[in-house]
């Protein structure tokens, strides 16, 4: 009898990176946007004597591009066939608002993700995943749902720390003042190794790969769009000077290794026990 686990192109791994990768930056996107809107204070006034009608618009625009991501990637997600065609669509508005609004290096880091992702959407792969209805159904067991919800909390945890540590902003860090943010970092990082133990046996080493793989490119896109402040006079006046201390590199590169090696032995095929070598 021949045994072997779900292949990676069976589990659709890399639309679902794709979608799981846009809705957490897409979402947070829009919790900053909302968090900042009515929580800094600042008046409408303010904002439009500080800053030019460009930048102004370039956030308008890119507080938009962002539910429209995210709406689009949960309707892709649910096998909306519409969900591909909006965030396409959407992806070529939002790469030509910033090639108009936005400095040339942080045009060219920002319209990284929305490229690579349309790519991927309008690749073969994605036609697959959308006419595979058994792949989108939610796990019906009470463990799988705990699980998934488990994972998505992770997710959504292990990347607000990460940019809490990263700028020393936003509600995250506001939540954990001194000593709280090391035992927050202790209990984010902890929480991905309960979220595998909840998971079916079968199922672990590919769900902490997509945990890992989505998490290192999120960090690594976060670096990407901070590249262009680490040079003075790069993006003209108004942009601050920024350099993300190196270490942060490593928060996306070892997960992102990590990932990928645990994604390919989730593939691999399953050696069979001594006592199904022989079954029928």
């Amino acid at each position: 009898m021949h045994h072997r686990t779900t292949d990676i192109a069976d589990r659709h791994t890399a639309i679902r990176v794709v979608i799981g990768l846009t809705l957490l930056q897409s979402g947070f996107s829009i919790v900053h946007a909302v968090t900042w809107s009515f929580g800094s204070g600042i008046s409408w006034d303010d904002i439009t004597q500080a800053y030019s009608s460009s930048r102004i618009a370039l956030w308008l625009a890119a507080a938009i591009w962002s539910c429209v991501a995210f709406a689009a990637m949960m309707a892709l997600h649910q096998g909306v066939r519409a969900g591909r065609w909006a965030y396409v669509g959407g992806a070529v508005m939002w790469m030509l608002t910033m090639l108009a609004l936005a400095p040339l290096p942080l045009a060219l880091s920002g319209t990284l993700l929305p490229l690579g992702a349309s790519a991927v959407l309008l690749s073969p792969a994605a036609g697959r995943y959308l006419s595979d209805h058994a792949a989108r159904q939610i796990a019906s067991s009470l463990r799988g749902r705990v699980s998934l919800a488990m994972w998505v909390l992770a997710a959504a945890g292990y990347y607000a720390m990460y940019l809490a540590r990263l700028t020393n902003t936003g509600w995250l860090a506001e939540m954990s003042p001194g000593v709280w943010r090391g035992w927050l970092t202790l209990t984010m990082l902890a929480l991905p190794i309960v979220c595998t133990v909840c998971t079916h046996r079968g199922e672990r080493l590919w769900h902490a790969g997509m945990f890992l793989v989505i998490e290192g490119l999120a960090t690594f896109l976060v670096l990407l769009g901070y590249a262009p402040y680490a040079r003075t006079g790069t993006l003209g006046a108004g942009y601050p000077y920024y350099l993300a201390p190196s270490v942060h590199s490593w928060w996306a590169m070892v997960p992102l290794i990590v990932g990928v090696c645990l994604l390919g032995m989730s593939s691999s095929p399953r050696r069979p026990r001594q006592c199904e070598r022989w079954a029928i």
